[in-house]
């Protein structure tokens, strides 16, 4: 890092903000889809009505048929286009502005902290089954390395159901080897399942307090027993 990079990060306001729910003002993708399938799907109705009805006879006719009914669908049909796309491309900027003010952030901290920061991370250079079941880079990833300490703190992204969540992870390196211990949040259990294939349901752990009621503690199945032994 430079020194002006670096002079310019540590002048960043990296103090606690106060805790409080962004407002989502960005449309859904699929609202946005639905608008122009929708918008298709009426145009193509109305040329094929149009057609049938041999054009109309006549200017008069033609501007009578355009002015009555849905046919004035037709006149605004480009409006509601431009108007899609230019709700496309400021997300497009907005969120791109976003992320690039969350990384430099996050540079602050880990350069004010003496940590080691990388923007981006091959995928494929980690171990673990989260990270084979994603192929984006993971991105802002800060690493401590201590005597009594390694870990490595960073955001992955997967693809689930065609849209791209952001999972931010912790890993820490451990003295020994452990079994693979899954905690999964019961707030997005799917009908059908949402773990991973090998993973048992039998809750091998539980864990004190009220955590197992918004979590679930799994193990992949050959280390149940294990985990059973070791409570």
């Amino acid at each position: 890092m430079t020194a002006i990079a670096k002079e310019r990060l540590l002048k960043l306001d990296v103090s606690p903000l106060p805790v409080r729910d962004e407002p989502n003002t960005n449309v859904p993708r699929w609202v946005l889809r639905a608008i122009v399938m929708g918008d298709m799907i009426i145009i193509i109705v109305l040329s094929y009505l149009y057609i049938q009805n041999g054009g109309t006879h006549g200017a008069a006719g033609q501007i009578a048929w355009l002015s009555g009914g849905l046919g004035i669908h037709l006149i605004f049909a480009p409006i509601l286009y431009i108007v899609i796309g230019i709700i496309t491309v400021n997300d497009a900027i907005t969120d791109s502005r976003r992320r690039k003010r969350q990384s430099e952030y996050i540079a602050a901290f880990a350069t004010i902290n003496q940590l080691d920061f990388r923007q981006h991370l091959l995928v494929n250079s980690q171990k673990g089954l989260l990270f084979q079941q994603s192929n984006h880079p993971i991105t802002n990833v800060i690493s401590i390395e201590r005597t009594n300490i390694s870990a490595q703190i960073g955001t992955l992204t997967r693809r689930i159901n065609r849209t791209l969540y952001p999972l931010g992870y912790l890993r820490v390196r451990l003295g020994e080897q452990q079994p693979h211990v899954l905690l999964d949040s019961k707030k997005n259990n799917l009908p059908l399942g949402n773990l991973p294939v090998g993973f048992s349901q039998s809750r091998p752990l539980q864990l004190e307090g009220s955590f197992g009621d918004y979590f679930d503690a799994l193990s992949h199945s050959p280390y149940t027993k294990q985990l059973v032994r070791s409570r």
